[in-house]
């Protein structure tokens, strides 16, 4: 077996139909205090493809930590993208496992080499990111991510902020 991602796990991301109940759900569950919710992300098809196509899609998205471990909870809004596919093969649940290589180009090219199928890729203004197909390594993908220095703060502010909140 290959190895994709080296370091530590950075996001755990779920795919949802109801984003409000499944940050009631996770905070009650995982001790997540507060959640960053960013609605009706839009992702193009001159930047985005799915299984190899111009990917149209529109998601909402809410970030949260649960100590360090930020998990990312997902919700399709509109078009056909990885996350629609997960629902209606596998209903809401954990999607994917996130990593930040130290080198995004590397560690891409080693994935491809070792045959992994990149079945979702794409960039915006914040990142470039690429879903991996990894049902043979016990998760359905892996995300390799490549934040802008600004979205990386964030993620950090997020992440403090949260260590600031009682979460009971």
């Amino acid at each position: 077996m290959p190895l994709v991602a080296h370091g530590a796990i950075m996001q755990i991301g779920c795919v949802v139909e109801d984003l409000a109940e499944a940050e009631r759900i996770h905070s009650a569950s995982f001790g997540v205090p507060i959640w960053t919710r960013m609605r009706d992300i839009a992702f193009s098809p001159e930047r985005t493809t799915y299984r190899g196509e111009p990917a149209d899609f529109v998601i909402h998205v809410s970030l949260g930590y649960a100590g360090s471990q930020q998990i990312e909870l997902i919700e399709p809004v509109r078009g056909v993208n990885l996350y629609t596919e997960f629902l209606e093969r596998s209903g809401p649940g954990m999607h994917h496992l996130g990593w930040i290589p130290e080198d995004y180009d590397a560690a891409l090219d080693e994935a491809r080499r070792a045959g992994l199928a990149v079945v979702q890729q794409g960039s915006t203004k914040e990142m470039d990111f690429v879903y991996l197909e990894a049902a043979d390594m016990g998760v359905q993908y892996v995300e390799l991510m490549r934040p802008s220095a600004s979205l990386s703060s964030r993620f950090e502010a997020m992440r403090l902020a949260s260590q600031t909140v009682d979460p009971s």
